[in-house]
């Protein structure tokens, strides 16, 4: 757990920026992260999951907080 929230804090600002709308954390980053880390095939694959859904779940709630500010204007 200490791992995961530590390559997500660390990586943040790996990400792209669009639109004014900050993109999922590049794989080739978490690649990078992991390997300095000495992480092994496994760990890695669990590292890049939960990133993975970190993001999906961060861009669900930034889609519903827009859609939600929309609807008000």
């Amino acid at each position: 757990m200490a791992m995961c929230i530590e390559a997500w804090d660390d990586l943040q600002s790996c990400r792209p920026l669009g639109f004014g709308v900050a993109g999922f954390i590049p794989y080739t980053a978490i690649t990078a992260w992991a390997d300095r880390a000495g992480l092994d095939l496994e760990l890695f694959n669990l590292l890049k999951a939960v990133l993975r859904q970190l993001d999906r779940d961060r861009a669900a709630a930034e889609a519903a907080k827009a859609a939600k500010k929309g609807a008000r204007s």
